[in-house]
């Protein structure tokens, strides 16, 4: 049995296919809104800005011009539903 690469899993005849990654994106908070796990986002694609909705754990310490950055949705139905973010929140109201 062969080991697997870390970015791929074994595809027919031993060959590593690679798992699909989604860009990592600088986002920055436009507004926390009265839903306490969602915060509206906006982030840079070429030349425009689009805005984007993050669901997070606890929205009460996330405020308004914080940047933070988390890996964008691989498929293309996901870029309407909240963006689901995994990492780890702010220690102190505003703090990053």
């Amino acid at each position: 049995m062969s080991e697997l690469g870390e970015n791929g899993v074994e595809g027919e005849g031993g060959i590593e296919v690679p798992k699909k990654v989604g860009i990592m994106r600088e986002l920055r908070v436009i507004r926390v809104g009265p839903n306490p796990r969602m915060v509206v986002c906006e982030y840079k694609e070429l030349a425009s800005r689009r805005v984007c909705t993050v669901n997070v754990k606890v929205n009460r310490k996330w405020r308004k011009g914080m940047v933070f950055e988390m890996e964008e949705p691989r498929g293309e139905g996901e870029y309407n539903r909240p963006w689901e973010y995994k990492g780890v929140g702010p220690r102190r109201a505003g703090r990053w």
